[in-house]
């Protein structure tokens, strides 16, 4: 609790200087004993403390909240115990820093009685509010409860490892900027405890990403096929192949209609161009033969990605149930690909090891309605174990479920990156990479973790200020 109480300090004086007033309210559990800790450590610092202590009567306070207590009273900083529901409450400074160590992640019940009083007086502070370990009120593994007492934190300091429900976005209103600090466990510990949840890193991507040899080749570095685009949706099918090879991948060719040959072809030279003869006619409406055929095992095409910009009409969902009862490798399915399979009932024939990359409202096609964060992650993990596919939902932290129903949470990104076109870089990043030789596991991860960086990066540089191509100008492979 001395270690964690130092890592929060140290945290805390980084976020707001001294001298400043800090009210800690702490609850009768081990939150509250580092709730304690914590305002001893900052009452040395020069911050003026005080303590708002929960102890309802018949209530046997843990032995690390007595021990810290019996600490803080040898300090001239004011505690005021609040014992029954007939004490008024102090008055919070407008200007106050208010610490939440009621709870923290050892709840197991919504909050009731003088304790949900407490919350919602603290919610009443217009100032910040930074909850330790996580916000008092909200459950760790478990879906907010409908009038339920939760703090509101402008900012959360955990312990070692972010909780599940820091990652959805239906809690963002109670957890705000969060942040982990290390308590200083054993190494060991964190990696051998076992959990199907991951929080991917540079740690994890660095080690997986490959060495070009001297003499690599667009030969040697993959062919991406892409199938796609329609009038007015051109620039789909544009971004995703343009971010294939900006990744990487040797040769790219994207069958288009007719009507898009000379948008593609002027736009990206780069690109090998597959019109379809009829102008009016979409992708996978005539898709020939000779592209099944090259599709299915013999090497030409290295990658499938399939529905950026593609529209959507019924003799379309018809040629992609043929399509996919005929090419049998793993592709990357975006888009209005996505939403044919589903409103055709379809991803029973999806290839095993595929990556599918639905937005939420995508996702919510293929799976059905789901109420709350936790069963739609349940859904699609339940989704990937039975399709033995990849399937990545899209957002602030995109979720990769993994056929073996393991999630890994990406850790980049920026809210600038919700633009249009975005996901369609993403599809063309991971296409590009699945090309070049990784494994559909590692094209998912590192794509998503790089279409993440480089969208930060062109923030950075761009003010926040960024469109869809500027991902792909900031698109590299190397971490930092």
């Amino acid at each position: 609790m001395e270690r964690a109480a130092a890592a929060l300090t140290n945290r805390f004086t980084g976020k707001f200087k001294a001298p400043c007033e800090v009210v800690v309210y702490c609850g009768w559990g081990n939150n509250g004993g580092d709730g304690l800790c914590l305002a001893r450590l900052l009452y040395l610092r020069g911050y003026a403390v005080q303590v708002i202590a929960l102890l309802p009567d018949g209530i046997t306070p843990s032995p690390d909240f007595l021990l810290n207590y019996n600490r803080l009273k040898q300090l001239p900083v004011p505690v005021a115990e609040i014992t029954n529901e007939r004490q008024t409450l102090p008055t919070l400074p407008h200007t106050a820093i208010v610490v939440d160590a009621l709870f923290g992640s050892g709840l197991n019940r919504p909050v009731e009685g003088m304790a949900a009083q407490m919350i919602e007086h603290i919610n009443r502070h217009t100032g910040a509010v930074v909850a330790i370990d996580m916000p008092s009120g909200l459950f760790a593994d478990a879906p907010v409860l409908p009038h339920t007492a939760i703090v509101k934190a402008k900012h959360t300091i955990s312990f070692e490892a972010p909780k599940l429900a820091f990652l959805f976005a239906e809690n963002y209103p109670y957890v705000g900027e969060w942040e982990v600090v290390s308590i200083g466990l054993h190494p060991h510990f964190l990696q051998t405890t076992a959990t199907p949840y991951h929080y991917l890193t540079a740690n994890q991507i660095q080690p997986i990403l490959q060495t070009l040899p001297k003499f690599a080749h667009k030969g040697t570095k993959g062919h991406v096929l892409f199938i796609g685009g329609s009038i007015g949706k051109m620039g789909a099918a544009i971004l995703s192949a343009k971010a294939a090879l900006k990744i990487g991948a040797g040769l790219v060719s994207v069958f288009v209609p007719k009507v898009g040959y000379a948008i593609m072809q002027t736009a990206l030279p780069e690109v090998m161009v597959l019109p379809i003869p009829d102008e009016n006619a979409e992708a996978l409406q005539v898709l020939p033969p000779a592209i099944t055929l090259a599709a299915n095992g013999t090497g030409l095409y290295q990658s499938i990605a399939i529905g950026p910009g593609m529209g959507s009409t019924p003799q379309g969902a018809k040629t992609l149930q043929h399509f996919l009862e005929n090419v049998r490798q793993p592709m990357v399915i975006d888009a209005d690909a996505l939403n044919r399979i589903a409103l055709a009932g379809l991803l029973d024939l999806v290839p095993a090891n595929s990556i599918l990359t639905p937005h939420p409202k995508e996702f919510e096609r293929l799976a059905g309605k789901t109420g709350n964060a936790f069963n739609r992650l349940e859904k699609q993990r339940q989704l990937a174990q039975q399709y033995q596919i990849y399937l990545l939902l899209k957002g602030a932290h995109t979720a990769i479920a993994c056929p073996n129903a393991d999630v890994f949470f990406n850790s980049t990104g920026t809210p600038a990156m919700g633009t249009a076109g975005s996901g369609d870089v993403l599809t063309g990043i991971i296409a590009g990479l699945l090309a070049q030789g990784y494994s559909s596991l590692h094209s998912a991860l590192i794509g998503v973790y790089l279409h993440g960086t480089s969208g930060s990066k062109a923030a950075a540089a761009l003010h926040g200020c960024i469109t869809a191509s500027d991902l792909i100008g900031f698109l590299g492979l190397q971490i930092g």
